[in-house]
């Protein structure tokens, strides 16, 4: 059986979290893949188990992902959106951390 991705994009106290709970439940061939601009999260994230792997481009970090979180702030969710929707693979899930929603759903919109 092949292994399915989740990718988290934002590997701060939020996304290395929920990377921390997603590890914590042994959920079986599952590869969790992170992204983060900020070197240092993502060397963190990866040290503290949080993810299995980093990947310095998010493109890469969403190709072949079922599922991908976005859990950074809610000022770079438009941008991050526009820099990986060609990188999705066809029935990915997205979601997100973000505390409000209708900006949110307009930018996926688009």
């Amino acid at each position: 059986m092949a292994m399915e991705r989740m990718t988290i994009v934002g590997l701060g106290l939020i996304g290395g979290s929920l990377g921390l709970a997603l590890k914590a439940a042994k959920i079986p061939d599952i590869e969790i893949v992170g992204y983060d601009t900020d070197t240092i999260a993502a060397v963190d994230a990866r040290r503290s188990g949080a993810v299995d792997k980093t990947e310095p481009a998010l493109q890469r970090a969403v190709a072949d992902a079922g599922l991908v979180i976005l859990a950074t702030p809610i000022v770079a969710m438009r941008q991050v959106m526009e820099e990986m929707a060609g990188g999705l693979r066809e029935n990915c899930v997205v979601t997100d951390t973000a505390s409000t929603k209708g900006l949110v759903m307009e930018w996926a919109k688009q």
